[in-house]
């Protein structure tokens, strides 16, 4: 299984851990929001979503 994180210009160290860990990170220039991220995130087969702390 591969972590990917589809980045929206996080401030927290997200980035670094799934990167630390072997994962993929997909970065975006800017905010484009739970859903654009996840779309993006979910281009591929077998997918599971985490909002983590999104209402």
């Amino acid at each position: 299984m591969t972590v990917v994180r589809v980045d929206n210009v996080s401030t927290d160290d997200s980035v670094y851990l799934v990167e630390t860990f072997g994962g993929r990170v997909i970065r975006n220039p800017r905010n484009a929001g739970l859903s654009a991220a996840n779309n993006r995130g979910r281009r591929g087969d077998g997918c599971a979503l985490d909002p983590g702390d999104q209402p």
